[in-house]
């Protein structure tokens, strides 16, 4: 049985995966390639141009780079065949610190294009039906915002880490299917955060934050509260 401080710890690594949400469309019969990827990265604490993905070519041996940032999170749309390799990672500095390789090929016993997992460290990539509209981004970036100003009430500096909505309207179960037309600011929402945050001396703080959206609510429909702390030294 996993020990509560391990599950504890495994909880602190997700916090800091890169979630990338992708749509996979299976093309018209005659078409040059099999299939349509798009992808679009989760508004995270990553640097301007670090999320890199190369599509290699199987039939052509080619090699295509795309990058993603915080000003331009969705790529346009990829042609992609059968057994085409798809790598992504994250460098900070020169160095790696999150990547995955995944290759397209059909489900078993079916005729459904899907991306194969051959391995990955610190991504989340999730299919949905359809990505994030510029006003549900809008709304995430409102929520960091919000806790940003919380915590720089309380901390001399903070660095933002990562962020991820939770619960019901969390993209993996709302985006499963075509949206109803509903305004997303006129549903509740819920995203867990993680912070680095500082004082003037050691030891420094790892927070873990839930931003809360209640549209309903009388005033600000936003509620900030720091759920827990976490001491580290470099």
């Amino acid at each position: 049985m996993q020990k509560s401080n391990d599950i504890e710890e495994a909880n602190y690594r997700d916090g800091d995966n890169l979630l990338l949400l992708y749509t996979l469309t299976k093309n018209e019969f005659g078409s040059q390639y099999d299939v349509t990827l798009n992808f679009q990265v989760y508004p995270d604490g990553y640097d301007n141009g670090e999320v890199t993905i190369i599509i290699d070519r199987c039939a052509s041996d080619e090699l295509v780079r795309y990058h993603l940032s915080q000003e331009a999170p969705q790529l346009p749309d990829l042609e992609i065949g059968e057994n085409d390799v798809i790598t992504i990672y994250v460098n900070n500095n020169g160095y790696v610190y999150v990547g995955g390789i995944w290759q397209v090929g059909t489900a078993p016993d079916s005729e459904l294009f899907v991306l194969n997992n051959i391995c990955d460290a610190g991504i989340d990539l999730i299919e949905v039906f359809e990505v994030l509209s510029v006003e549900e981004l809008g709304l995430v970036e409102e929520a960091i915002s919000q806790a940003e100003t919380c915590l720089k009430n309380r901390f001399s500096s903070c660095v933002f880490l990562s962020c991820r909505e939770v619960g019901e309207n969390s993209p993996e179960i709302s985006h499963q299917s075509a949206s109803i037309g509903e305004d997303t600011r006129s549903k509740d929402h819920q995203w867990q955060m993680f912070w680095n945050c500082f004082f003037s001396k050691l030891p420094w703080v790892r927070c873990r934050v839930l931003v809360s959206y209640h549209p309903q609510t009388t005033g600000t429909p936003f509620s900030v509260e720091i759920v827990e702390k976490r001491t580290w030294e470099p």
